[in-house]
């Protein structure tokens, strides 16, 4: 990784990244939300509470971004709000080669933020 991505990237995304790049191949490019500072609210959809539950949408250039259904405020977005939020702010939980592997760390992301954020509801 050059120096000018090295210093691109924020430090949560690279710690994240280094924990979990060998089993994401799939990667290609961290994502930018800070994973360890995000609201925890009852999501009515799946009866459960949610930190980041995410979603893949494709990209213009083949890419498979994912992106979260929770907002930064703490309000559970619909699948449109959440695109809408994507195009104004470009905040992702990363952007893959393909809609398996974002699908993969997905389901990584969602244990990992059941451990951290105290219970097995962290989709």
């Amino acid at each position: 990784m050059n120096e000018w991505i090295k210093k691109s990237i924020p430090d949560y995304a690279k710690t994240l990244f280094a924990a979990l790049s060998p089993q994401y191949q799939g990667m290609y490019t961290p994502g930018n939300i800070d994973l360890n500072n995000r609201p925890r609210v009852f999501n009515p959809e799946t009866g459960r509470h949610s930190t980041v539950w995410s979603m893949g949408i494709g990209l213009d250039n083949g890419k498979e971004a994912l992106i979260p259904r929770v907002s930064d405020e703490g309000k559970i977005l619909s699948k449109l709000e959440a695109i809408e939020q994507f195009k104004k702010s470009r905040k992702h939980l990363g952007i893959f080669h393909s809609k398996e592997a974002a699908n993969n760390y997905a389901e990584q992301l969602h244990q990992q933020q059941a451990q951290q954020y105290g219970d097995n509801n962290g989709r």
